[in-house]
């Protein structure tokens, strides 16, 4: 291991900087050197989002293999300090700080720190009301859902947030250094895809999730597309040596990178006061894929007294998303119960925005071994449309595996 070397940041950091990597070379990933020292040769003015969690996923990849980071003072500034992007260079990046409008880059590490990011994210991104809490954290729960199940990030991964009241947009991304979406995409439809292939494939209905299992929906990052470009947005996803772009519905810029990034970059804008739009399209989209809108898989009736209930509490803002609460569910109570013979309630009275990921870990396999019978054993309480819409969907992927096999 040789002793140091410089990394020099831009003055603009900007997307881009993901795929070029910071000036004088490509990303540094392994441990070839003990010291690096980061400067910049002129005052950082301008920084995105998407650049700013590149740099704290990449900080404390290196920090986590033992090399020392030094920041040089030409860094240094009340800017880059109000970005976070100091702190987070030193190895503190998870406390933030807190400002109007903006969410410094802020590590994520499990399950249980999702609610308490989504409360934060609520009043700084001005959320507000259902129709546009519901995109936000939809999107971050989504991209957030394919970090934590196919990752494999030691390092967690890293959200930066900023929202722009003037000009309507909020620009989000989530930064992963983990295994990358090429290597799941391959495991599941074929070694031979490039990365840019993998990645244009992983953005498709029902393709991202990484194996046809009851805990993989594969429409997250298809939604989180779906909700960007449809509300004048941008959307771009990079992993490996590839990358993808879209700002219009069934365009997408594919881009072979010449910089490698070591796991998965999802960056999306979007305007909130076009929340409406993107629900109106979500709606069309599961409606199209349903076909008999009319179908009831489960009762929606009141439950008979000896069915077995259990209360899904939503955790912030009316979402429910935490996937691991599903398989517990599913597992202690759901499956045994039905599986001899006696009725379950599953209560979602109290839900407004539910996710397509929790849905199908919670009721996929109940619905595949039930068949039709599910209707007689499975009960749910649930006043929102969207949230039976969401259960009728997953009832039809688990009827058409059932018939293909």
């Amino acid at each position: 291991m040789s002793t140091a070397a410089d990394i020099v940041i831009p003055e603009s950091l900007l997307l881009s900087l993901a795929g070029e990597g910071p000036i004088g070379g490509t990303w540094r990933w392994e441990e070839s050197h003990s010291h690096l020292r980061i400067r910049s040769e002129r005052p950082v003015t301008h920084a995105e989002p998407a650049a700013l969690a590149c740099l704290a996923a990449w900080s404390t990849h290196l920090r986590s293999r033992g090399v020392t980071l030094h920041i040089d003072d030409s860094l240094k500034s009340p800017y880059l300090w109000r970005t976070g992007l100091l702190s987070a260079l030193a190895g503190r990046p998870s406390a933030g700080i807190p400002q109007e409008d903006y969410l410094p880059p802020t590590r994520i590490t499990s399950q249980e720190e999702r609610p308490e990011l989504f409360r934060r994210l609520t009043p700084i991104l001005r959320l507000q009301d259902d129709n546009q809490r519901a995109v936000v954290l939809k999107c971050v729960g989504e991209i957030l859902n394919n970090v934590h199940e196919h990752s494999n990030s030691e390092s967690g991964a890293f959200v930066c947030c900023s929202y722009f009241p003037q000009s309507d947009r909020v620009s989000l991304a989530v930064v992963d250094t983990g295994n990358g979406v090429p290597s799941d995409i391959r495991r599941k439809h074929g070694m031979d895809l490039t990365d840019t292939q993998a990645l244009n494939a992983a953005i498709q209905w029902r393709v991202s999730g990484a194996s046809a299992t009851q805990d993989n929906a594969g429409i997250g990052l298809f939604y989180v597309r779906s909700a960007a470009i449809n509300t004048g947005g941008q959307f771009v996803l990079l992993s490996g040596s590839g990358q993808v772009r879209s700002t219009r519905p069934e365009e997408e810029e594919v881009a072979q990178l010449a910089t490698p990034w070591r796991g998965t970059l999802v960056a999306v804008s979007f305007r909130p006061s076009q929340a409406q739009k993107v629900w109106a399209q979500t709606e069309a989209l599961l409606a199209a894929d349903l076909d008999n809108r009319k179908s009831q898989p489960v009762q929606w009736t009141p439950p008979p007294p000896d069915a077995r209930q259990v209360e899904i509490t939503p955790a912030a803002a009316g979402l429910v998303e935490d996937k691991s609460q599903a398989r517990r569910i599913r597992d202690e109570l759901l499956l045994p119960e039905v599986t001899a013979g006696r009725p379950v309630c599953i209560k979602l009275s109290e839900v407004r925005l539910i996710t397509h990921s929790f849905v199908h870990t919670l009721f996929y396999a109940a619905f595949r071994q039930l068949g039709n019978r599910s209707r007689e054993l499975i009960y749910v309480q649930a006043r929102e449309p969207r949230v039976k819409d969401m259960i009728r969907i997953v009832a039809r992927y688990a009827r058409e595996a059932e018939e293909s096999t």
